[in-house]
């Protein structure tokens, strides 16, 4: 997905006292500018004013102006406002954005750090855009790594993965015995997308709730002729898992969606499905939690969704 811990990560050891050539590998071809509505509070917004990012990320917020439930004619049955800054951060935070707008914005300013760096005499920030690691080895003070695509090999003193949920850093490092002990499936899926904005829609955040634990979230964009969908079931359904796990079959993905939501009554229906079938920044995944005792072996560490 985005690349938000990696490049943060990066950026903070330009920041620092620490002197260190850092390469960043992505395995997407791009800084992927798709990602659903999240909100930064807490840590999360002392990390952004760490990195000096407060003022840019705060030129790009979605103006959500709270969250509304409706009912199946799309009228709402009970609402709650956006939080003011400096008040306990209700479902709408002070700070709402798009993940894929917050993971540029970090790029950006890793990129920065890494050309400031060049210029004092030290090391630039690699980027590496479209590659994975396939074999990681530790041999003492030393990881060396094979990647997928270009089949180069590397040696690193430090390997950290901010791979995400479904980290092939993770199961490397720490082997496939016990990754099902690791990733706590919380049996809840999820789908985004956004879609052309239309007249019926508002700078509320609309939660449809439908039977069988289903619900769907209209969420105004960055963009202002976009609107975001999340769609979201609970099931024991192993399909559910199997979609997750088979991450680039998108086609399959969206008609598990589609025959999920296909008899829900609310009247933004056929708009939904109709939108889910167009769409070209599509993304499916399970919730779910990692749940682990350390968080390194050896010289591989992780941060982020992968920890």
């Amino acid at each position: 997905m985005t690349p938000i811990a990696g490049p943060a990560f990066a950026s903070f050891l330009q920041l620092s006292s620490v002197k260190a050539n850092v390469t960043l590998l992505e395995r997407a071809p791009r800084v992927r500018p798709e990602g659903q509505n999240i909100d930064l509070r807490g840590v999360g917004l002392d990390s952004a004013r760490l990195l000096g990012l407060e003022q840019s990320i705060r030129a790009h917020l979605t103006g959500e102006a709270g969250v509304q439930w409706v009912d199946d004619g799309d009228r709402a049955i009970a609402s709650i406002p956006a939080s003011e800054p400096g008040e306990a951060q209700g479902p709408t935070a002070d700070i709402e954005m798009l993940r894929g707008t917050l993971a540029r914005l970090i790029v950006k300013r890793c990129e920065e750090l890494g050309r400031h760096s060049e210029e004092q005499g030290g090391a630039p920030i690699e980027f590496i855009y479209g590659d994975y690691i396939e074999e990681l080895q530790q041999q003492g003070d030393l990881v060396r790594v094979k990647l997928a695509i270009s089949k180069a090999q590397r040696t690193f003193d430090i390997v950290v993965g901010a791979d995400g949920l479904q980290s092939r850093t993770r199961r490397q490092a720490f082997g496939l015995a016990g990754e099902d002990d690791r990733l706590h499936k919380l049996g809840i899926y999820g789908a985004f997308f956004s879609m052309p904005r239309t007249a019926s829609d508002s700078d509320w955040r609309r939660w449809y709730h439908a039977p069988l634990a289903r619900g769907v979230m209209l969420r105004p964009s960055d963009c202002p002729n976009r609107t975001t969908v999340f769609m979201h079931v609970k099931s024991e359904d192993q399909r559910f898992t199997d979609a997750a796990v088979h991450a680039r079959d998108v086609a399959a993905q969206k008609a598990l969606i589609r025959e999920t939501f296909a008899d829900i009554g609310w009247r933004q229906k056929e708009r939904l499905l109709r939108e889910l079938d167009r769409s070209n920044d599509f993304y499916y995944d399970m919730v779910a939690q990692v749940k682990m005792d350390k968080w390194s072996k050896g010289r591989v560490v992780l941060i982020g969704d992968a920890a």
